[in-house]
């Protein structure tokens, strides 16, 4: 059974974007056979699925008081599973609010996981928990601190950020007065059949009066396979000057060594804005044939040495938030806030050789123009039954330009 009757993968990945975007509406037990391996999809798109299920997971286990992460423990449990997808499962039931009960089982497993990605990733992760500065996050944070606690004193572990190695780090700030902060967090998770990582990524949250919170900004990139396909694209062997044929009879009949099997080359581009993908590409195998889709990928970037001009205008909210309370006079009170941001660039490169010198000569003009509206409204009554909201607002405006606006543009070398 494939997902809605497609067999097309990339149709398939869209579709998982789009419920991811949706959140609710049955996704979470639509999606359970798709992520626990019973459709016979492939990691890639087990690990999307349970990404989609797991708004609507969480906000279930909300209603029936486990917080969610008794959906996501088996997966995480299961060692058969792929490493991405119980590492998804992991930062799924961290995000659930989990019980000391369930944190003493998953802590418990750590004790016997055979799978050092799988090893590296959760105490990193329970690292960044552990010094989290969200206030959302506290209760979670103060059982992450007991368990790490004893985890360092039985285990001694410390983790590995080197390269391609599983690991998840964060920077963030924090206001307790304003009850405002933001936060930066970086993860990397690696693979147990290359030195290569399988996908890594970041996102860029907020949080405002000590409960809201909003994704701004995401990107998640997958690059399983990717790396010996680039090596074998842009570096070729000659099998005369190496003797390849002689060296695989060596390692492989008189030394038994096996070759480590290729990777299927599974690469997917996925940027996400306030909470919500709004970019997402998938390539695989076939697109890595001389007339697919990612060599018209390398091609582009190949060309991106030669000349070509750009003229984007974007403009987005990047948060607007409404908060009302009640007070004392009996009337409600509200805070408003809003931020709006609008981006002009216009480029253009050209590139040559001199003399045995490649250069790159660029002229551009970028503006920026952002204006912040904040705002306090309270209601009052001017008769009997009509109300008349009263606003009190202020408003910022920030530009930047670049060049400066004079007479010349600006040209680099």
């Amino acid at each position: 059974m494939t997902i809605l009757g497609e067999d097309d993968r990339k149709v398939k990945g869209l579709i998982l974007a789009g419920l991811a975007n949706i959140r609710y509406g049955g996704q979470s037990k639509v999606l359970r056979d798709i992520i626990t391996g019973k459709t016979g999809e492939d990691d890639q798109l087990r690990s999307l699925a349970l990404r989609a299920a797991a708004f609507e997971a969480i906000l279930l286990g909300a209603k029936n008081g486990d917080g969610g992460a008794s959906y996501f423990l088996p997966i995480f449990l299961e060692r058969t599973n792929n490493v991405e997808l119980r590492i998804a499962a992991l930062e799924m039931i961290t995000w659930s609010k989990p019980t000391t009960a369930q944190l003493g089982i998953v802590v418990t497993a750590l004790y016997s996981e055979p799978n050092y990605e799988v090893v590296n990733y959760a105490v990193a992760l329970f690292e960044r928990i552990a010094g989290s500065l969200d206030p959302c996050k506290q209760d979670t944070a103060k059982l992450v601190r007991f368990y790490l606690r004893f985890m360092k004193q039985f285990t001694g572990y410390e983790v590995d950020y080197g390269f391609g190695v599983s690991k998840t780090y964060t920077r963030s700030f924090y206001k307790k007065k304003y009850g405002y902060g933001a936060h930066t967090t970086f993860y990397v998770v690696g693979s147990d059949k290359s030195f290569a990582p399988i996908s890594l990524g970041m996102f860029f949250g907020t949080t405002m009066m000590n409960t809201y919170k909003n994704f701004a900004f995401g990107v998640h990139l997958r690059v399983e396979g990717l790396a010996k396909h680039l090596i074998r694209k842009f570096k070729t062997t000659d099998p005369g000057t190496w003797k390849t044929q002689d060296l695989q009879r060596i390692l492989s009949g008189e030394m038994g060594i096996r070759a480590r099997p290729d990777q299927p080359v599974r690469v997917q581009i996925t940027i996400s804005i306030k909470g919500n993908i709004v970019l997402h590409r998938l390539y695989d195998d076939e697109s890595a044939r001389p007339d697919g889709q990612l060599k018209g990928l390398l091609s582009k970037l190949r060309e991106a040495g030669g000349s070509f001009s750009i003229n984007h205008q974007r403009a987005i909210q990047l948060g607007a938030l409404l908060y009302e309370q009640p007070t004392g006079l009996g009337v409600p009170l509200a805070a408003m806030s809003s931020m709006t941001w609008v981006i002009s660039i216009k480029a253009t490169q050209k590139g040559g050789e001199s003399r045995g010198l490649l250069f790159r000569d660029i002229e551009y003009h970028a503006h920026s123009f952002a204006q912040a509206m904040r705002g306090v409204m309270i209601r009052y009554a001017r008769e009997l039954f009509d109300f008349v909201p009263k606003m009190n607002t202020y408003s910022c405006v920030g530009t930047f330009h670049a060049p400066p606006p004079w007479p010349c543009a600006r040209r680099h070398s």
